[in-house]
């Protein structure tokens, strides 16, 4: 049983790809791959591999790291949280970019679990981090922080 474990663990580092499971039984799948080529029509091709994802705006809650106008800065962000990933504004209508506004990139870290796993991880990572970190869910609706975790002081 181990080594049937430590082999798909090796195949799943050999493909690239880490799945983490989630106590409502949800599959989060968060690609390694190289950054997009541009951001409306900007080049912002990086030579180094960042965990970039194309998220399922399926209600999942994340919490939010920082927006980011180039992948350098990206490259910044995502290397202080472990298990942080980016995507782009326009990736869920929760994340902030629309149409009417420039696209930019979205630094997150996804939570597994419900509200209070959320909220909890809002809280513990306000307080390890000297940025400002905010909650939302992974859907096409606006959301606070103070909305999803009145308890959490902002």
């Amino acid at each position: 049983m181990l080594i049937a474990l430590l082999s798909l663990a090796a195949l799943g580092v050999f493909v690239g790809t880490d799945l983490m499971h989630s106590r409502e039984g949800k599959w989060l799948s968060i690609e390694q791959m190289s950054a997009p080529g541009t951001v409306d029509g900007r080049d912002v091709s990086t030579n180094g591999r960042l965990p970039y994802s194309l998220p399922a705006c399926d209600g999942s809650g994340v919490l939010l790291l920082g927006d980011y106008a180039s992948v350098e800065d990206v490259g910044k962000a995502t290397t202080t949280t472990l298990g942080a990933t980016y995507t782009t504004s326009r990736a869920c209508g929760s994340l902030g970019g629309n149409s009417d506004t420039p696209e930019y990139f979205v630094v997150y870290l996804p939570v597994l679990g419900g509200r209070d796993d959320l909220c909890q991880a809002l809280k513990n990572t306000r307080e390890r981090l000297d940025t400002s970190v905010r909650a939302t869910l992974l859907d096409d609706e606006p959301h606070t922080s103070e909305s999803l975790c009145p308890r959490v002081a902002g």
